[in-house]
């Protein structure tokens, strides 16, 4: 596969990766799986990456680069997640996104996703296209 496939395919999966985060969102009326999306997204467009290469998967430079990537997007994950600072004391949400929520009013169901979770998703596959590059493109030799 080429790279532009790959890459491209790569973001179909970050976005509904975000996408089933959004839902879940909207279900508990709380932005706050936004977080969680981010830390969890870079090592899932590492694994689809490494995936769609025509090369093998389980070589040095792609299992250390992954194992890498999966901490960090743990550590981000859990970091944002349970970080109290800046969190309504009733609800657990991060101010700020409930401030969104209320300005959003009765368009939050699709302002919410086009602000805040499709920039993520762009912030993932930005981010992480170092590693992407590597995953796809890394061989034995």
């Amino acid at each position: 596969m080429l790279f532009g496939y790959a890459f491209l395919w790569t973001f179909l999966i970050i976005l509904g990766l975000f996408g089933g985060f959004y839902g879940l969102a909207l279900y508990q009326r709380n932005y706050n799986t936004v977080d969680i999306a981010y830390g969890l997204g870079f090592p899932l467009a590492a694994l689809f990456m490494g995936i769609f290469s025509s090369g093998p998967f389980f070589i040095g430079k792609k299992i250390v680069s992954f194992l890498l990537v999966i901490v960090w997007g743990a550590r981000i994950a859990v970091m944002l997640t349970l970080r109290k600072y800046g969190k309504d004391e009733k609800t657990g949400e991060d101010r700020r996104f409930k401030k969104y929520r209320e300005e959003f009013g009765k368009s939050a169901s699709w302002k919410g996703f086009l602000l805040l979770y499709f920039p993520q998703a762009l912030l993932v596959m930005t981010v992480g296209f170092p590693v992407m590059v590597i995953m796809f493109s890394a061989t034995s030799g």
